[in-house]
């Protein structure tokens, strides 16, 4: 029997509190219904499946969910993968569902190897895809059906887009998953919706055997099984708190919000056609992060001057504030069809962001050029992955290059701040550059030397630490100086504790995902400049993360 308050840590994917009945779903529960397929047989009905599911996302407004969905299509009718089970049927006559299996595993055990979160949560995909292949083979039904209590926490070693897409999202409170990163499809779709999520949550299948009641913290990464009256009353507290926050914000929507007499831009971080949808419809002031991989990674060529024309014109005309539009970020954490890259024992400090695109100059002047093309609307640039002065000096030049023979006027040149070094040559960027934008969530990991998608190195991974903040406030006192503009477009820029200390230091323009747009104008609305600055000079000088945050939500009501 599992101890009344057992607590589990995980990846805080998606805010809230929630605390409901648990749903238990496990994949290997279904038996199969039919008769058994051929692989076409079994592959056509797959693709059927997930194109229904899609359409039926995207009917019901959930458009990032439908994208998954078809590149779930992609994932099972890729040729090497039908190749790969051919050779693995060939050999000793295996059975059709095995060789499915088998083949499918090991070319996710090669993702997965290559250390990466991105690469690995793409591995976990293939698994999803292959296990659904599997179930066709042997001719099984591939939908769980589940009868979902209100409030249910779903429980699962993972989630598929064919398990979410079947679920009424109404009646769940919250996920508790025990695989998974921060980009894993269960994150994607808590975030879009508003669901409080825990991901990478090793053992909580193991741990709810024999519990009925489950807190999902999706602030903190952690799961509290069987919580104690005191633990449930406090959880359901700051859940409701949580509800009358936002409903409050709502009278947010739409308008403009000031700091200290200055107005800052709530933007919306995007990374799909579905995202920006969202943006639109939550009303953003613009985009500060566009994050333009999808061109790239779901294609089998490079994606050519004109259809990226479009897509950031459509951007673009959507707003009438900024669009940052971040180069491309590829590398070797990033698996490209048409970009062949060499395997990388640490992808993370790899050839990737801007030093490939130094290296692969057409793809970068070809992604100016079409930026370039955008004459009606307000398009910013922005270099990822900064670390040498010489890197963006070079990019530039470049930029200029394009700029001058386009014919157009000056158009904003900035960079990403996401590593420790681009920090500390702030006050050097700043000079060749138009404006900043800090990314958190990377400048975190770097500085803390942690892996953001290890649940296990969780407590590391805070971006009020003040280590980061120190890094920080060096980047914002840099751009004030020159007087260029600077944004957040990481995390921390959705933390009510970290936007605090943010604006305190300068900062002007937060983007966040759609879903807490009106959220942090609230909070922008409310916060006082004074204190604010005050918070902003005595966090640095704290002896951890944990400090900062009690003596933040101590001072300022209402954040914790």
């Amino acid at each position: 029997m599992t101890p009344p308050t057992e607590q589990i840590e995980g990846i805080a994917a998606s805010g809230g509190i929630a605390v409901g009945p648990i749903v238990l779903l496990r994949h290997d529960q279904a038996e199969p219904t039919g008769e058994p397929r051929s692989l076409e047989d079994a592959v056509a009905k797959v693709v059927r499946h997930y194109a229904a599911l899609a359409d039926r996302a995207r009917e019901e407004g959930r458009g990032e969910e439908a994208e998954v969905l078809e590149a779930y299509e992609l994932l099972v009718t890729d040729p090497a993968l039908q190749a790969a089970i051919e050779r693995e049927q060939a050999i000793g006559d295996a059975p059709l569902d095995q060789a499915v299996m088998t083949a499918g595993n090991e070319q996710a055990d090669e993702l997965a190897a290559l250390g990466d979160e991105y690469l690995a949560q793409r591995a976990e995909d293939l698994r999803a895809a292959v296990r659904d292949i599997v179930t066709a083979v042997r001719g099984g039904t591939l939908t769980v059906d589940l009868e979902l209590p209100e409030d249910a926490i779903i429980v699962a070693d993972e989630l598929t887009p064919a398990d979410t897409s079947t679920f009424d999202l109404d009646r769940v409170g919250g996920f508790a998953i025990a695989r998974g990163g921060m980009t894993s499809h269960t994150a994607i779709v808590a975030r879009s919706v508003g669901i409080p999520a825990v991901v990478g949550a090793i053992g909580v299948l193991e741990a709810v055997e024999g519990a009925t009641t489950m807190l999902v913290d999706g602030d903190a990464g952690m799961v509290c099984i069987d919580p104690d009256d005191e633990t449930r009353a406090a959880g359901e507290e700051r859940a409701a708190v949580r509800q009358a926050r936002r409903q409050a914000a709502a009278a947010w929507h739409g308008k403009e919000v000031r700091f200290d007499g200055e107005r800052v831009l709530v933007a919306a971080n995007i990374g799909t056609t579905a995202q920006l949808e969202a943006a639109v419809e939550g009303a953003a002031d613009g985009v500060g992060l566009f994050r333009t991989e999808f061109l790239h990674l779901e294609s089998d060529h490079p994606p050519d001057r004109e259809s990226q024309a479009e897509i950031y014109r459509e951007a673009a005309r959507s707003f009438d504030d900024p669009v940052i539009v971040r180069t491309l970020d590829i590398g070797g954490d990033k698996e490209s069809r048409w970009l062949e890259l060499p395997r990388e024992d640490n992808p993370f400090l790899g050839v990737r962001g801007l030093r490939l695109c130094l290296e692969q100059p057409e793809v970068l002047a070809t992604q100016f050029e079409a930026i370039l093309d955008v004459a009606d609307g307000d398009l910013w640039v922005m270099l990822p992955m900064v670390a040498r002065l010489d890197d963006v000096t070079r990019a530039r030049a470049l930029w200029d290059e394009r700029v001058a023979a386009s014919g157009r006027g000056p158009v904003p040149f900035g960079v990403m701040v996401e590593t420790p070094a681009a920090a500390l040559l702030a006050r050097h960027l700043a000079k060749v550059v138009d404006f900043v934008s800090i990314g958190t969530n990377d400048l975190t990991q770097y500085t803390a030397a942690a892996d953001r998608g290890l649940a296990s190195l969780a407590q590391y991974h805070d971006p009020v630490a003040p280590p980061v903040l120190q890094l920080i406030r060096m980047t914002t006192d840099a751009a004030i100086a020159e007087d260029i503009h600077v944004g957040v477009c990481g995390g921390a820029a959705a933390d009510p504790v970290a936007a605090t200390l943010l604006l305190g230091m300068g900062v002007r323009e937060l983007s966040v995902p759609p879903t807490e747009i009106d959220v942090m104008r609230s909070l922008v609305a409310d916060i006082d400049p004074v204190a604010a600055r005050r918070l902003a000079e005595l966090a640095v000088l704290l002896p951890d993360a944990a400090a900062v945050r009690e003596e933040v939500t101590s001072a300022i009501s209402g954040l914790a």
